[in-house]
C-alpha cells in the first residue's frame, strides 16, 4: 500500500478501468497457462525442452497481456 496516495489521486474512471483490467488479467493468465501447458505437453518436439518451452510461453503471455493493457490505457487516458 505504499502507492496509496497515488491511487487516491486517480480519477474515478481510471480506478474503474484499472480494477477491471486487474480482474480480467487475474482470470485470464491461469486459463492461458493451463491450456498452453496441456498443448505443450502434447507436442513431441518439446519433450526434452519442456521447462524452456513453458518458460518462454509464460514470458510471451505476460508480455502480450502487458502490451494489450498498455495500449488500452493509452487510448482511454489520452487526456489525463
Amino acid at each position: 500500500m505504499y502507492r496509496w496516495s497515488e491511487w487516491k489521486a486517480y480519477s474515478r474512471k481510471k480506478k474503474i478501468v484499472l480494477s477491471i483490467e486487474f480482474v480480467f488479467v487475474i482470470s485470464t493468465i491461469p486459463f492461458l497457462l493451463l491450456k498452453g501447458n496441456e498443448i505443450i505437453d502434447g507436442i513431441v518436439i518439446f519433450q526434452g525442452w519442456l521447462f524452456i518451452a513453458k518458460l518462454l510461453y509464460l514470458i510471451c503471455i505476460l508480455i502480450a497481456l502487458a502490451v494489450i493493457a498498455k495500449k488500452v490505457n493509452e487510448k482511454l487516458f489520452v487526456n489525463e
